[in-house]
Formats: structure tokens, C-alpha cells, sequence
């Protein structure tokens, strides 16, 4: 029984592969080749990105290329976030403030700040103390001197 259904496996086993030996040759014999129609899909190969453009390319399932039809995308360009300030304004220095790019944060653009400008009340104050301190010295270099 055991020798029977060895047998029977065998012979279903050579069967499988005649039958795939059989559809092989025809499929890839050279007068038996059925002709292929190329169905060309667009396929983004190259992703734009804020300063280089990207590309389309038309590609068949079959893996042939057609260059022919190569599009480019547009860069997108930058699209900037909101102002951030790095550091603020004084009356003695400039202050500093970047923005990031919502496509690319390792894109950044700095911009400067412009010197704050006193007020007139804090203009005269400054004016006050610079008379104060230049009396002071005035009288102190009359009681100390070298």
C-alpha cells in the first residue's frame, strides 16, 4: 500500500513537471512569444524639494523606461514658518530672528534687528546721569589727586 501511493506521488510529481516544462518552452521559446504592449505609468523617481526640481518618469510593468516622456516637477520653494526672535534688541545692539522652512526645517533665514531708539525721557535721563557722573569725577579729582 505504502509502495502504491510512493508511486502514485512520483508519477504526480514527473506530471507537475512536464506540465511546467511544457508552459516554460512555449512561454519563452522565440516563435511562441506573445508581443508585449508597453503600459507606461508615470512614476515620481526624484521628489522635488524647496530648491531642486524632482522628475516623472514613465516606466512599464515590464521595467522598460520610457525617457522620452521624463517630466520635471517644480520646486516647491521655500514655505516659511512664523518669525522667531534669538535675541532681542537693545539700544546698544541689534537684536537677531529666524524662520524655518515648513518643507525643510534644516532650511533657516536669519534676519537682524534694528537697534531699539531711547526715548526722549530716556535720553534726557541718560544726559542727567552723564552730568552727575562727569561732577562727581570733577570733585573727586579735587579731594584725591596723585
Amino acid at each position: 500500500m505504502k509502495s502504491v501511493k510512493k508511486a502514485m506521488a512520483i508519477l504526480l510529481a514527473a506530471i507537475c513537471v512536464l506540465s511546467c516544462l511544457t508552459v516554460c518552452l512555449f512561454v519563452f521559446a522565440e516563435d511562441g512569444e506573445t508581443e508585449h504592449t508597453h503600459n507606461y505609468v508615470p512614476v515620481t523617481v526624484i521628489r522635488p524639494t524647496c530648491t531642486e526640481e524632482g522628475l516623472i518618469r514613465y516606466i512599464c510593468s515590464c521595467g522598460a523606461v520610457d525617457e522620452s516622456q521624463d517630466t520635471p516637477i517644480a520646486a516647491t520653494g521655500h514655505r516659511w514658518g512664523p518669525w522667531t526672535i534669538i535675541e532681542e534688541a537693545t539700544t546698544e545692539r541689534e537684536g537677531l530672528k529666524e524662520r524655518t522652512c515648513i518643507n525643510d526645517p534644516s532650511h533657516k533665514e536669519y534676519k537682524t534687528i534694528e537697534k531699539v531708539q531711547p526715548s526722549e525721557f530716556s535720553q534726557f535721563f541718560q544726559n542727567i546721569i552723564a552730568r552727575f557722573k562727569a561732577l562727581f569725577d570733577r570733585i573727586f579729582s579735587l579731594f584725591y589727586r596723585d
